[in-house]
């Protein structure tokens, strides 16, 4: 019997949050995923994609 590995999903809302904190806020990347317990992969995958933030 294997293990699998699941995965977490984030909330569209949390994850443009974290970019806001990269984006406006001035949080590298690495500062703002260890800030919100997440690993930097995501935080990286969230900002290099277009998102639906009002300002």
């Amino acid at each position: 019997m294997s293990l699998k590995k699941s995965h977490k999903c984030y909330p569209q809302v949390f994850k443009d949050e974290a970019v806001l904190m990269v984006l406006e806020q001035g949080y590298s990347v690495a500062g703002a995923a260890q800030s919100l317990q997440v690993g930097t992969s995501l935080l990286y995958k969230c900002t290099s994609q277009p998102t639906k933030v009002s300002l």
